[in-house]
């Protein structure tokens, strides 16, 4: 009966997209109150504080964005938001940037509706940045001198933009925003892939001394954590609140499996565990890395096989479910589009040595000969026949780049002849992301297989070279 209740309802786990209702969105309970802290920060003393948001791809920054976006609007914040290009071939133009900074502000509260500025200076804005770029007015008549730049540069006539140009128009701009007419508290511009300012440091360097120097502006930054292996972010990074974006706890992880379907109101916290798989359930908390795109791509699937398949006694992680997971992956990664072609690709014979070489990555050569030969009589002569084997079946899928070395200047012809000593110092590991992972050991019977009768031994493994994380609880 709760089976056909759940099928008769839409995948509660779509949309996938970072623009989460308040409902949808699962944790992030800290980074949250970090904006909350300096938004009262704000009302008591005028400082604001900007913030740098750290983490790998799809852990939740664009979603932790969004977010931020909704709670400094519901504090009478103005938002501008802005999604850099990773292109490495297109740079970054600061009198575009700041035009469609100021463009905003001029569409959404300009006169007749708003009170930003008056009907003369918006009629100046947008002449003279909107294709005429002339106005008959006269320079001092302009209040926001940027538009005067903007629309020389355009007319192809040489012009620097300098700090003082931006200070200058900032400070009006900021003072119309908070008056008493606006009832406005200040502006806030987001910038999603802020490592990308790497690529204009006058640009980067006048957003940090903007926010520093005038009242009611915030620069809210979220990016790879490669940015702060750059210097020239080093004054930005000092100046901001860090926040480093962690994987999702367990708790979290449940959350973001169970709240879909419970908020959709069709069964109970309880009732919806007996719903699931529980290995799936498993496979989830100890394969997605708690990324919470991962998750909601594994539930959504699971789910939509679940109701177009009226066998199915429980939603669950299974080959179909995978294979359509890919599909997904494979059109935002290119890597995993070529693991995917890879393993649907492969002979059995490398299907066994990719099974072999899989259920120890992350270990040295040596480490997984040994673990390997862990129950058996250990002589020169048996840890050679293991090594050739290990060898072998590097070579035989090798060119399948499934798998690459902890060294990158390592060679893989050159250890073809290395002893077991010094294969110890060469580690390697598997090329995926931790769906790719999963992927593999779904689809992959061989590798299922494996991977089952190793749990164990890699565990006792993991102790006793000092590597053992701390166990998990299982009950949930």
């Amino acid at each position: 009966m709760l089976l056909n209740k759940l099928r008769e309802i839409s995948n509660p786990y779509q949309p996938i997209t970072a623009r989460l209702t308040d409902k949808q969105f699962v944790g992030r309970e800290d980074e949250k109150q970090t904006l909350f802290n300096i938004l009262s920060e704000y009302r008591r003393s005028s400082n604001l504080s900007n913030i740098l948001i750290s983490g790998e791809k799809t852990i939740g920054k664009s979603t932790l964005l969004h977010q931020y976006n909704k709670i400094l609007q519901s504090h009478n914040f103005f938002v501008f938001e802005v999604e850099l290009s990773r292109d490495p071939n297109q740079e970054i133009d600061p009198f575009e940037l700041i035009k469609s900074v100021i463009d905003y502000l001029f569409e959404k509260l300009a006169p007749p509706e708003g009170y930003f500025f008056d009907v003369l200076q918006s009629e100046i804005w947008f002449s003279l940045t909107s294709n005429q770029y002339k106005h008959d007015s006269n320079f001092l008549d302009r209040r926001i001198k940027f538009a005067t730049k903007y629309a020389n540069k355009k007319k192809r006539v040489e012009e620097n933009l300098t700090y003082q140009d931006l200070f200058n128009d900032f400070s009006l701009i900021l003072d119309e925003l908070i008056s008493k007419d606006m009832d406005i508290e200040g502006l806030a511009i987001i910038v999603d892939e802020f490592q990308e300012l790497h690529k204009n440091s006058f640009l980067l360097e006048s957003l940090r001394k903007l926010s520093d120097e005038l009242t009611g502006l915030i620069i809210i930054g979220a990016g790879l954590p490669s940015f702060y292996d750059m210097p020239i972010f080093e004054k930005f990074i000092r100046s901001a609140k860090p926040i480093i974006l962690k994987p999702m706890d367990r708790d979290e992880i449940l959350d973001l499996i169970f709240n879909p379907i419970e908020k959709a109101g069709v069964c109970t916290r309880h009732e919806i565990k007996s719903c699931f798989n529980f290995q799936s359930i498993m496979d989830i908390l100890h394969r997605s890395s708690g990324n919470p795109l991962h998750i909601n791509i594994l539930c959504s699937n699971m789910f939509d096989y679940f109701k177009k398949n009226s066998s199915s006694k429980y939603l669950e992680i299974n080959r179909p479910v995978m294979e359509n997971v890919m599909k997904y992956y494979s059109m935002i990664s290119t890597k995993s589009h070529r693991i995917n072609r890879s393993l649907e690709s492969c002979r059995k014979d490398q299907l066994k040595s990719f099974s072999l070489l899989f259920k120890y990555e992350g270990f040295s050569i040596k480490s997984t000969i040994l673990l390997d030969l862990a129950f058996n009589k250990l002589d020169k002569d048996t840890e050679e026949i293991k090594r050739k084997e290990f060898i072998d079946s590097f070579k035989n899928i090798w060119d399948l780049d499934l798998f690459e070395f902890k060294d990158k200047d390592i060679k893989f012809e050159n250890i073809q002849t290395y002893n077991i000593d010094r294969l110890s110092q060469i580690e390697y590991k598997f090329v995926g992301n931790p769906i790719d992972k999963l992927y593999a050991v779904v689809s992959n019977i061989l590798c299922k297989f494996f991977l089952f009768n190793f749990f164990k031994e890699r565990q006792i493994f993991l102790y006793f070279s000092n590597r053992v994380r701390s166990p998990m609880n299982f009950h949930f």
